[in-house]
């Protein structure tokens, strides 16, 4: 018989959440709604009940400068939470997303050369209140059981459950997609992401040191 059984969790992939004050978050969404009509309105073309996007500059429009304040700060704990050594950092594109209902799903994708992504949500409604991460070990699948009782061991696919005023953060390399809706109200939310400003001058560079007649310490 066993003394003792244990299970450690290893390489776990972290999801930063937060939730506005109602006071901020009503602020905050009130400036993205009249932001994207806005948009929607200099935008020609668009068919009803289509799901469509914006520039990805946002980040640079005065309307979303609040909540441009809401990233840096989150940001900011998840990096001193992360005990990373690093600069500053800068949001290199910010976008909207409107999904109408009976429109078509996001699919799986990740968002390459960032360290961070993430969004806010400015208008969830119901059927449209998740966001669905996916595990992005390729290997998850070679041997694939029948499932008793979902639960963290077993799952490909984590429904991660949103609401107007929340904000998430995760890794910029995790698979994540979006599942379409049948409400009559368009699900609206504001994506973003970061990296680290200095990088490429100083974060890039090799973390070893060159000594005479060593060897190698990278495999390239």
């Amino acid at each position: 018989m066993f003394a003792e059984t244990s299970c450690v969790n290893i390489f776990p992939i972290p999801i930063w959440a937060h939730a506005l004050k109602p006071e901020d978050a009503q602020r905050v969404n009130r400036a993205a709604l009249d932001l994207v009509e806005t948009i929607r309105a200099e935008t020609p073309g668009l068919k009803p009940r289509e799901h469509w996007q914006t520039a990805n500059n946002l980040q640079t429009r005065p309307e979303l400068q609040d909540l441009m304040g809401l990233v840096a700060e989150a940001t900011t704990g998840v990096l001193q939470r992360l005990k990373l050594e690093y600069g500053s950092f800068l949001v290199t594109g910010c976008w909207a997303n409107i999904m109408p209902g009976g429109g078509l799903p996001h699919r799986s994708h990740t968002h390459p050369n960032n360290f961070l992504s993430g969004v806010y949500y400015v208008q969830v409604p119901s059927g449209g209140d998740s966001i669905v991460f996916q595990d992005p070990k390729s290997q998850n699948n070679i041997i694939a059981p029948r499932v008793l009782q979902p639960n963290e061991h077993n799952s490909r696919n984590a429904t991660f459950p949103v609401r107007a005023g929340a904000l998430i953060l995760f890794p910029a390399w995790l698979p994540h997609s979006v599942e379409s809706h049948q409400s009559e109200q368009e699900r609206i939310s504001i994506s973003f992401n970061v990296m680290f400003q200095q990088f490429g001058e100083e974060m890039a560079q090799p973390k070893w040191e060159y000594r005479p007649g060593s060897q190698p310490t990278t495999a390239s």
